[in-house]
């Protein structure tokens, strides 16, 4: 349905350390027109989900100009170094994804100096909106709302490595 590319990822270093103090990095211009070039904006954005054997993160990169899931993974940490994977993995789907703005929240992972250098080597932008401002990441809330309704209430996964292939099978 969205297509992608997915990976299970049993991370386990820690997360950045909660009060790691970033500046906002505030829309580039270029935000505003977003929706007229399909590798212009994309967003990112982590969600918890239950199974039997404990958490399951899922971390998805969203194109907003055509919805189309750029690239997804699960772990079982939300570790910099595991949204830092996820974005690599997105510009080896989509070569040639240079300048574009890049779309996230205020969560450790995203303000880690991992994630902000990986991104700058890449040659991505950051964009980040304010603190509290869900609106902001509406985009990216929007495809957990949609995977929630259609496929997490649906099922209880025993395992990790379960939810992960429905998942895969979802986005696919």
């Amino acid at each position: 349905m969205f297509g992608g590319a997915h990976e299970y990822s049993q991370e386990t270093s820690a997360a950045t350390a909660t009060g790691t103090s970033r500046p906002v990095h505030p829309r580039p211009a270029a935000a505003r027109f977003i929706g007229q070039r399909t590798e212009l904006g994309w967003v990112s954005d982590i969600t918890e989900l239950a199974t039997g054997e404990g958490k399951l993160y899922l971390c998805v990169i969203k194109h907003l100009y055509d919805g189309v899931m750029a690239t997804w993974k699960t772990g079982t940490r939300p570790t910099a170094n595991w949204v830092t994977l996820t974005v690599e993995m997105a510009l080896v789907k989509r070569p040639g994804s240079r300048d574009t703005i890049l779309h996230l929240d205020h969560g450790s992972q995203y303000t880690s100096n991992a994630y902000h250098q990986c991104l700058q080597r890449h040659g991505l932008q950051i964009s980040m909106g304010r603190v509290r401002t869900c609106a902001d990441n509406a985009s990216a809330e929007s495809v957990y709302g949609q995977l929630k309704r259609e496929l997490v209430r649906r099922c209880q996964f025993r395992t990790r490595q379960e939810a992960t292939e429905k998942i895969n099978h979802y986005f696919l």
